[in-house]
């Protein structure tokens, strides 16, 4: 925990700016994410847009991200549109989700926030 707020903006500020592209994985076997194959009904990472805010917290930009049907239980945050190797060398962060489970392929709202405490 910090206790200085400026500090923990800075801190956030600074983890905003390791990258902005938002994704969905789903867990593999040792419970980490496993990224939707890009192009599988159109999917892809979007890009969001990070607004610096005070004590520690960045709010995104709210992206939509296009995903065949099933079940999503990571949003991943990458430094990159795609990996170069497909080797997840791009993925910095995830976070555990669980939305329910679509049935179709469809659209899943991302609205992505950091807050450094």
């Amino acid at each position: 925990m910090v206790n200085v707020a400026s500090t923990a903006q800075t801190l956030s500020d600074d983890y905003a700016a390791l990258g902005n592209w938002i994704g969905l994985a789903t867990a593999n076997t040792d419970g980490m994410p496993l990224e939707v194959p890009v192009g599988a009904a159109n999917y892809e990472r979007v890009q969001t847009t990070w607004t610096s805010g005070s004590g520690g917290v960045n709010n995104g930009k709210p992206v939509t991200l296009n995903a065949p049907a099933g079940q999503y239980t990571f949003v991943i945050l990458c430094s990159a549109k795609t990996d170069s190797t497909q080797s997840g060398d791009t993925l910095l962060d995830y976070c555990k989700i669980n939305p329910p489970p679509l049935n179709y392929d469809g659209q899943i709202v991302v609205t992505p926030q950091f807050t450094q405490t």
